[in-house]
């Protein structure tokens, strides 16, 4: 999981994909962090809401245990994101915040689908 890559990660990546990846680093030094080359396949998540207690309900600032079950989710791996969610007292509250989401990106076949869900969640404004 890359939060910088320029793909989006969507459940057709699962044919292509045999693992996911998430590198641990605190937000402060991602930036820096993520100019390293890494192999694999890089993607970055649609939005999603954090369910830790450190960033509670904002938007893409996820522990990297949440960012690998919301990928798990979306590439149609239901049942793994909510064991390795379940390790965590908090666990729960990221997937309480983000069900109907990940659902929603979980069903979508293009990157061009992601932004008219953010409108219809109330995430984006509309564009015109």
């Amino acid at each position: 999981m890359d939060p910088f890559a320029p793909k989006t990660i969507l459940r057709q990546d699962a044919a292509i994909a045999k693992s996911i990846t998430g590198i641990d680093c605190s937000w402060n030094l991602a930036e820096s962090a993520f100019t390293r080359r890494f192999s694999g396949i890089p993607r970055k998540l649609p939005p999603l809401f954090a369910g830790n207690p450190v960033n509670y309900s904002k938007l893409n600032k996820l522990t990297t245990v949440e960012a690998i079950a919301g990928a798990a989710f979306i590439l149609g791996y239901a049942q793994l994101a909510i064991d390795l969610l379940d390790k965590f007292n908090w666990g729960h509250t990221f997937y309480e915040l983000n069900e109907d989401l990940l659902k929603d990106y979980s069903e979508i076949k293009s990157e061009r689908e992601i932004e008219p869900l953010l409108v219809e969640y109330g995430l984006v404004d509309k564009k015109y």
